[in-house]
């Protein structure tokens, strides 16, 4: 008996492998989400060089240019090559509940969110696999973590970015993200100016650069990272020339607890008088 499942489950998944397809934009689909909307479970939709700037939905709070869903490939030709521009009219990329997805390969820039998370809005336990991306100049986050959402983010160029809470990173309600190879640079916010973490997250941070971020208010904590009732590890980290207007120019904790290993921590600062805690 067991062995027959085994077997149908082999068949099931050489089915699926054998159905997969490539969806081409925009030489099949003349725009992203056409192609995604008409993608299955395993396919690929593949973005050829160029810049996108069309909206899937109305302008709004939840408008974005693509919704991605689960099960799928989003594909591009390359950072810088492949754009999503919304010119700051809605988010980027959207994932609501979206597991077993990828998104690589592609640059987004200038996503706007009146609410929260404008570049990669990741929320509702969404965990897709980020990689080879880049986000830039993007208003209210670069790539944003909430409600237990926990993907992984490898190998991104995350620079440039403007929000409430967490200018490149945000994860707030229990999200963790996996976050490796990645530079999370000249990103600002009220706190944590490069990455912030809240309400029970726990992310880790490994062979990254976090650097050059800083606060765009006053008695702000955390230049570089800020984490707040929330748990964060970090390895094999540069976090360097951040500057903080309040605690912590490099780290704030504020009851926290961050593992920090084999870390270089330099260059940080604060200004006024409002607190300690260059590094």
């Amino acid at each position: 008996m067991r062995g027959g499942l085994g077997l149908a489950g082999l068949l099931l998944a050489a089915s699926i492998s054998a159905q997969a397809a490539t969806l081409h934009v925009p030489g099949q689909y003349s725009q992203i989400q056409f192609a995604v909307n008409a993608a299955q479970v395993g396919d690929t939709v593949l973005v050829a060089p160029g810049t996108y700037t069309y909206l899937h939905q109305p302008p709004g709070a939840d408008s974005c240019a693509v919704a991605m869903k689960s099960g799928i490939t989003l594909l591009g030709s390359g950072q810088g090559q492949t754009i999503i521009d919304p010119v700051r009219l809605s988010r980027a990329i959207y994932c609501s509940g979206v597991t077993n997805a990828r998104i690589g390969r592609l640059t987004v820039k200038r996503a706007f969110a009146q609410i929260y998370g404008a570049g990669i809005y990741c929320k509702g336990g969404s965990s897709p696999a980020i990689f080879a991306c880049g986000v830039t100049d993007c208003g209210d986050g670069g790539i944003i973590c909430n409600l237990g959402s926990s993907p992984t983010i490898d190998h991104c160029t995350i620079t440039n970015n403007e929000a409430k809470e967490g200018g490149g990173v945000a994860c707030e309600a229990s999200s963790s993200p996996v976050v490796t190879y990645c530079t999370i640079r000249g990103n600002s916010a009220p706190s944590g100016g490069g990455v912030f973490a809240k309400s029970g997250s726990a992310p880790r941070f490994e062979h990254c650069v976090i650097e050059q971020n800083s606060l765009s208010t006053l008695n702000g904590s955390g230049g570089g990272v800020g984490v707040v009732n929330a748990s964060a590890t970090v390895r094999f980290c540069r976090i360097a020339d951040n500057s903080a207007t309040g605690t912590g120019g490099g780290i704030a904790m504020i009851d926290a607890v961050v593992t920090i290993e084999n870390s270089d921590i330099e260059g940080n600062s604060t200004s006024g008088d409002y607190g300690p805690g260059g590094g």
